[in-house]
């Protein structure tokens, strides 16, 4: 194992080097004596009970952040971060932040990272010169999450920091705030940061080049900058190089060349997934390599970049694909085929749309309106298979931009009132990407209807869906759509209404939100605070071979909990990796295979200071609190989702099995270990 990927393997693992609230979590909850955790057991549940419902018990939070044990300080004011603004304010953890303790000052300003109330910069800005290091790092990073400008300066001023990963997340944090013109003079810094810097200041330098360079791709700056770490001796920072470099639209490939041969999968795989932007003439022989790649990963990477490969033995190699007998080979092969030759395409794929498998054919609907290929969408449109239908919906769009209106219009009315919740939703999100002009007098009608209509589903996603057309659409009659969806049963349809309400039309209805609904029970609070203190595993047995997790019961109890129960009904088996993004993150937990299903209800987020580094067990989220099944674990460092996907366990065995997961894969059964 090189130096670099220990590095971030540990940075994943031992979290609470960043400060001490992990470690201080985890002495309430786990690591203290038996009969202190026994004592703190009945305000642990009323915490978790609080949380859930996103309700400060009139004061109980506040009252336990500001006085009493330590611990359950730290835990409280997490609680408030948790719940969020305006339910919870940056003044109900200003006593906290200026505690005598350490801990307590670290946790403060975690929380207020997560609670979103923009007051919480004032407060945060001078710990950033706290005596003790983790407060300065949770101060740096809760200042990324809080999108105020006016922190970029004394941002960059902690890059000075002694410490490297107070620097480190300040170079982080600085990244998710808008550069404007300063973008140039930030990529300056960062390479100054990564000539000059150990090697866990050069992988935060690369990573912030790579993330802004994403950001803002027309800018030459980040690249420019970047090329200087093509050869570093760390390959998780040369993978993130060959991703910074395929991200400018203007990028030289000259280095992806040589990057797609690195003795490093990783490596190769980023330089492949640039390749697909910027290809590179007369190099057939760079790209063959690829394809016949052990690494499943790197082959699949490198088919989906010959879209871009000029040569004539892509097309070839395309076209043999199609009939791959695995059907992710046969779906990348059609997504590049349609993206190199519209005209070819259009012919040498429609034979897919009696592809047995539901998600060729879903692919295959996702790329016809582009193709101009009319028939064969609104064939896939009326497929059997919802999951299709699903795909066809969401791409309404451009079925309206390139087919015959009078035949598009009744489909689309179709899918509006499909039977299967999902596929309504897409249409919703569909029709809202429909430009101005092309928008027709009902276009608010039906998000209006799509909105009614959902009403009686087990899930929001429709009427999510609806209040996103209506933000999009403005005017009086979307908002007075969305005042209507203040009366809804669920508490997320009702805050996502009082956020447009709040964003979009000045109108301040949160007092109308109310307390969230929760599918827990008294008990099950109970058994997730005493979870807390065993040591909880799962086992994934795939058709790829078995790996395993450990699973955070003291970070994310009630999202432990929930993984538990649905392990132990068997409810996580005989499922496949819908989505595996080679280099990223292999995705399960949905009983429909498409990346939209999961169980009747949702948790909340309980976001921790733990660290996505490699093989990092995360939870799959639509918007915030819209947990349920779907989780996904890791393949390389991703800094960028700390503090916004709850972190709930680690591989600890397997972790090659995660790294040649191939999208598709069945899960055969997933067994809970817990003593």
């Amino acid at each position: 194992m090189s130096a670099g990927i220990a590095l971030w393997i540990a940075l994943g693992r031992l979290s609470a080097a960043l400060g001490l609230l992990s470690a201080a979590l985890a002495g309430a909850a786990g690591c203290a004596p038996r009969a202190e955790r026994e004592a703190q057991l009945p305000t642990q549940v009323e915490i978790l009970r609080l949380e859930d419902r996103r309700n400060t018990g009139d004061g109980i939070l506040q009252r336990l952040a500001a006085s009493g044990d330590g611990d359950l300080r730290i835990r409280a004011a997490l609680a408030l971060g948790r719940i969020g603004a305006p339910v919870a304010h940056a003044g109900d953890l200003a006593a906290s932040l200026a505690d005598p303790a350490p801990a307590i000052r670290s946790g403060a300003a975690f929380a207020l990272g997560e609670m979103g109330d923009p007051n919480a910069v004032a407060l945060l800005l001078p710990r950033l010169s706290d005596a003790d290091r983790g407060c300065r790092a949770m101060a740096a990073e809760a200042l990324g999450k809080l999108s105020d400008p006016n922190a970029i300066a004394p941002l960059l001023k902690a890059l000075d920091d002694a410490d490297d990963e107070v620097a480190g997340l300040a170079m982080i944090a600085i990244f998710r705030l808008e550069p404007g013109p300063g973008l140039a003079d930030q990529a300056q810094r960062a390479l100054a940061f990564y000539q000059n810097g150990s090697p866990a200041r050069k992988a935060h330098a690369v990573y912030f080049l790579m993330r802004s360079q994403i950001l803002h791709p027309e800018s030459r700056a980040p690249h420019d900058a970047i090329v200087a770490a093509v050869k570093d001796a760390d390959p998780l920072v040369r993978a993130w190089t060959a991703r910074g470099i395929g991200a400018c639209n203007t990028a030289d490939p000259a280095p992806l060349v040589s990057l797609a041969a690195d003795p490093d999968w990783r490596v190769r795989v980023e330089a492949f997934n640039s390749l697909r932007r910027h290809g590179v003439a007369k190099q057939w022989e760079v790209y063959r390599a690829g394809l016949d790649d052990p690494h499943p990963a790197v082959a699949l990477a490198s088919l989906a970049a010959l879209e871009k490969c000029p040569s004539p033995e892509a097309a070839v190699r395309l076209e043999r694909d199609l009939a791959h007998e695995t059907p992710r080979y046969r779906e990348i092969a059609l997504i590049a085929l349609a993206g190199r030759d519209k005209a070819a395409a259009r012919d040498r794929l429609r034979p897919l749309r009696e592809d047995p498998v539901w998600s060729v054919r879903a692919r295959l609907a996702e790329v016809t309106p582009e193709l101009e290929d009319e028939e064969t969408f609104l064939k896939l449109a009326g497929d059997a298979d919802s999951r299709v239908r699903s795909a066809a919906a969401g791409k309404l769009a451009a079925a309206f931009d390139h087919f015959h209106i009078e035949r598009v219009t009744p489909l689309a009315s179709n899918l509006l009132w499909d039977s299967d919740v999902y596929v309504r939703s897409s249409a919703l999100d569909g029709i809202a990407e429909l430009p101005a002009e092309k928008r027709g007098a009902d276009h608010i009608a039906h998000f209006t209807k799509g909105y009614t209509r959902g009403l009686p589903d087990a899930v929001e996603e429709a009427r999510l869906s609806a209040l996103a057309g209506l933000a999009a659409a403005g005017g009086d009659a979307a908002r007075d759509g969305v005042i209507m969806a203040m009366g809804d049963a669920s508490y997320l349809v009702r805050r996502r209404a009082a956020e447009i309400l709040r964003d979009k039309f000045a109108m301040d209805r949160f007092a109308d939100v109310g307390e969230a609904e929760t599918h827990f029970k008294p008990e099950d609070y109970e058994e997730a605070a005493r979870r807390a203190g065993r040591k909880v595993t799962a086992s994934f047995e795939t058709a790829s071979g078995t790996f395993r997790i450990e699973l955070y019961a003291a970070d994310a109890p009630l999202t432990v909990h929930n993984f538990v129960l649905l392990a132990r009904a068997g409810k996580l088996d005989a499922h496949v990796f819908h989505r595996v993004v080679p280099g990223f993150v292999i995705q399960d937990g949905d009983p429909r295979g498409d990346g939209s299903g999961g169980p009747p209800y949702r948790i909340r987020c309980e976001i921790n200071t733990r660290r996505y580094g490699i093989g990092a067990v995360g939870m799959a989220l639509s918007g915030k609190d819209t947990g349920g099944s779907q989780y996904f674990a890791t393949q390389t460092p991703q800094p960028h989702l700390d503090g916004g996907y709850t972190l709930f366990g680690q591989v600890i065995e397997g972790q090659e099995i995660v790294d040649r997961m191939v999208q598709g894969t069945t899960i055969q059964r997933v067994t809970i270990g817990e003593q």
